[in-house]
């Protein structure tokens, strides 16, 4: 992750800022991510994307599982796209 957040403040293209946020024990109840997505105004959020999925094998398949969003969510992703 420090080298993404490296390599994202190297790049001049962005037109949104990237906040890049570690949170540690999530298994005692997010208390550090539900704090920080409290802090936040969901108009200025424009994705989250959680990497503390890489190992994730619900089924074990021995294959990456893959979050995907509700229908509703999906939805109004789409809609405000550009």
């Amino acid at each position: 992750m420090l080298a993404v957040a490296k390599l994202l403040a190297d790049t001049p293209c962005r037109t949104a800022p990237v906040t890049i946020a570690f949170f540690d024990q999530e298994e005692l109840g997010l208390f550090g991510a539900r704090a920080y997505a409290q802090s936040l105004s969901a108009a200025d959020v424009r994705a989250v994307h959680t990497i503390d999925q890489v190992a994730w094998d619900m089924d074990g398949d021995r294959r990456f599982e893959l979050e995907a969003p509700t229908p509703t969510l999906e939805t109004e992703w789409k809609a405000r796209r550009p």
